[in-house]
């Protein structure tokens, strides 16, 4: 069932930011779901940072012409970031910012396709995977999307071979065979938990106060009003950022100081472990979540460390929106994310890759100023040719050399 163009704004922008959530607790005596989750500063910053990786990552439709890669005739407004959005709500960035901390923290991913253009769908939303549920009528899957204001409708799951006519388009973080992906944070529920616990117990502790800095010590047993004009007097003269380290002298008393039992401060080492579990969790380097004290094996340096989070922890959520957003094109056309986007900050990095493409020989002058978005040059469709390099095919004739005969 399509909806209506007056229902369309229920499906998404304003609804998404908030979601109805079954609690869920842990031993830690927390409740761990998606939404306190991401009050965990930790699990914030690897889903976001994931999120932001990919969501800025440049994005377009291809064509194969025979052994050649080009550029799609026409980008789906989808994908165009120039002077078109998937819907009237919501840009392109933000589309799949919504895709990856759908699968990230509730593990499931919906996409609405309203309308056809030429059998391309003209629209896409996000539906909230929260709202959705999947199930089978008739061997075949459906999705019941109800929102907290009543409105309800279904759709059948979109499928290029079986179903093209559907609407909705499922991704799953984690395909254990059933009608839902599994959730990260399903996965780990104690280790958020107890990340959460930590953090807790720790603004309680120095929010309450309950552990003074020190006793003042009497040895005679004085009454109520003198104990309480004893402290008055000692806050008078020695507490303030001004009097703090002004010694004190006390008749009739002495001071004990009092340290944090070496016990109770271990929540602090937990906080610490907590930040690598995480990480490891959704397999994001330590150093990029602000854990620099441990040791890594993600590599020798940042570099390395920056490569291989490309290659282990991006690529594969890459490939998940890749082959979504290509099941969406007409035969023969796919969408592919480019990485090179990521290099956008570092221009050292981005002149090096271009020179090796330009001295290499299958970058032209006007290649790379398409890349940083330069008009082309005369002349500048030119290739170059390594000099110190020839076609292996080129040896073949001079195997045996030519001789001169004696006169």
């Amino acid at each position: 069932m399509l909806l209506r163009p007056a229902e369309r704004r229920a499906v998404d922008a304003s609804q998404f930011g908030k979601a109805l959530f079954e609690d869920v607790g842990t031993h830690a005596k927390v409740t761990v779901d998606d939404e306190t989750a991401l009050r965990f500063v930790t699990v914030y910053a690897c889903v976001s940072l994931i999120a932001d990786s990919i969501a800025a990552m440049p994005c377009h439709a291809y064509r194969r012409d025979g052994d050649r890669r080009i550029l799609a005739p026409r980008q789906p407004p989808w994908l165009n970031d120039v002077d078109s959005d998937p819907n009237p709500e919501t840009d392109r960035f933000t589309l799949t910012h919504r895709l990856l901390t759908s699968l990230l923290l509730p593990g499931n991913a919906y996409l609405y396709l309203a309308g056809r253009d030429g059998g391309v769908p003209a629209e896409l939303w996000n539906l909230h995977p929260r709202w959705v549920t999947p199930r089978r009528v008739d061997g075949r899957i459906v999705y019941t999307y109800r929102t907290p204001d009543g409105q309800e409708s279904t759709f059948s799951r979109y499928s290029r071979a079986l179903n093209p006519q559907g609407e909705v388009v499922h991704l799953k973080a984690f395909d254990n065979g059933g009608l839902r992906g599994l959730s990260p944070i399903d996965a780990a529920r104690e280790a958020v938990g107890l990340g959460i616990a930590a953090e807790e117990y720790g603004a309680r502790f120095f929010g309450q106060g309950a552990v003074p800095p020190g006793l003042l010590v009497v040895d005679n047993d004085p009454g109520p009003e003198q104990l309480k004009s004893m402290a008055e007097w000692f806050r008078t003269n020695y507490s303030g950022r001004a009097r703090a380290h002004v010694p004190a002298v006390v008749r009739g008393a002495r001071w004990e100081k009092i340290s944090i039992d070496p016990e109770a401060a271990q929540f602090l080492e937990t906080r610490k472990y907590q930040v690598a579990e995480i990480a490891r969790l959704f397999r994001v380097p330590p150093h990029m979540v602000g854990d620099v004290e441990r040791t890594t094996s993600w590599g020798a340096g940042v570099a390395e460390q920056n490569r291989m989070f490309f290659q282990v922890t991006l690529t594969p959520w890459v490939r998940r929106l890749e082959i979504a957003l290509s099941s969406l094109l007409p035969p023969g056309e796919f969408v592919r994310l480019d990485p090179a986007g990521l290099l956008r900050g570092d221009i050292k990095a981005r002149y090096d890759a271009y020179k090796v493409g330009r001295d290499g020989g299958w970058l032209s002058a006007n290649d790379v100023r398409r890349l940083e978005d330069m008009e082309p040059i005369d002349g500048g469709d030119e290739y170059l040719r390594p000099m110190n390099t020839t076609p292996a095919s080129a040896g073949e004739e001079h195997d045996e050399p030519e001789t001169t005969p004696p006169a």
